[in-house]
């Protein structure tokens, strides 16, 4: 199913991204399965990376970053992320829209809401709005396109924060920010399945407590949550 997924790409990789974080809906190993589209989806090729940044920025890469690593460290649906170093010195994280995804996300949801209204036409069910969902996931996913609005988001966390040195947030580079890129502060980590998996020793009540009360903070404090 992951594979499936993979490869109809578009809203279906956001599916499976969405479905990995409902083990109410389904099973555990299929969450476990669907939670690899979250940051392990097949790439783009670097020359279109290149090519989309360039128009993006209006400016050769060259005369941006000092360096630019054209193989991504993640890929996931919408986009993928490049590490590089602006002509000041700083490392940044470059996230780069996929090529056309717009086109293909509009395309998959409107197969999806034909689906529903064929599926209701046939199964017809008072349990969930399918169409009120398909309609909340078309919503959602037009506002993960603009990556104008997430850098916004990075920034607003960023300032609501800036008093908790428990938590580190990147700094948004305007400068080089548009609707299909972002660029921000490069910020050395580990995944916490990672930790997990290789069985380290670290502070798990720390890192929870930490993570509870940032997540709590950004929700019922400020009111602007970002993941």
């Amino acid at each position: 199913f992951r594979k499936i997924m993979e490869e109809l790409g578009g809203a279906f990789l956001k599916i499976g991204q969405l479905l990995s974080l409902r083990p109410d809906l389904v099973p555990q190993e299929y969450c476990e399965e669907f939670a690899k589209l979250q940051d392990a989806v097949p790439p783009f090729s670097s020359s279109q990376a290149k090519n989309i940044l360039e128009k993006e920025l209006g400016k050769k890469i060259s005369s941006v970053f000092s360096s630019f690593n054209p193989e991504p460290i993640a890929a996931a649906s919408i986009g993928q992320v490049h590490v590089g170093k602006l002509k000041n010195g700083k490392k940044v994280a470059v996230k780069i829209q996929r090529p056309n995804i717009g086109e293909e996300l509009e395309a998959d949801i409107d197969i999806l809401e034909y689906l529903v209204k064929l599926f209701n036409h046939y199964h017809p069910q008072d349990i969930v709005d399918l169409e009120e969902a398909v309609e909340e996931f078309r919503k959602y996913t037009e506002n993960e396109l603009d990556f104008e609005k997430e850098a916004k988001n990075i920034e607003t966390v960023y300032k609501n924060e800036t008093e908790n040195t428990r938590i580190k947030i990147p700094q948004v580079c305007w400068d080089y920010t548009t609707p299909k890129v972002i660029v921000m502060e490069y910020v050395e980590g580990r995944r916490l399945s990672q930790l997990l998996e290789s069985h380290a020793k670290f502070n798990r009540k720390k890192i929870m407590n930490t993570t509870t009360l940032a997540v709590f903070s950004q929700i019922f404090e400020h009111g602007v949550f970002h993941r």
